[in-house]
């Protein structure tokens, strides 16, 4: 898959995904974390030119797909689960 086919992907799946607890379970994903926040330390260092996702790798962009691709499909009552044992512990 093409690095613009692996961002589309993301893009359709997470960004443009209505669903609130999708993005919320993406975006607090370990992985997809630790990588979004690399991303946006080199979008800030680029003066905010594009977006975080074009300072990607083609390897992070993959995970990021990955991730996407599951959360995509993911039953809401998984991350509702996830946020309850985190409160909990």
């Amino acid at each position: 898959m093409s690095y613009e086919e692996l961002k589309r992907k993301i893009i359709t799946y997470i960004d443009e995904n209505k669903d609130p607890l999708i993005k919320a379970a993406f975006y607090s994903d370990e992985k997809v974390s630790a990588i979004m926040s690399r991303l946006l330390s080199e979008w800030e260092k680029a003066g905010y030119r594009g977006s975080p996702i074009d300072y990607a790798t083609y390897e992070e962009l993959k995970i990021l797909a990955e991730k996407a691709e599951y959360y995509r499909d993911a039953p809401r009552e998984l991350y509702l689960r996830k946020i309850l044992r985190e409160s909990i512990e």
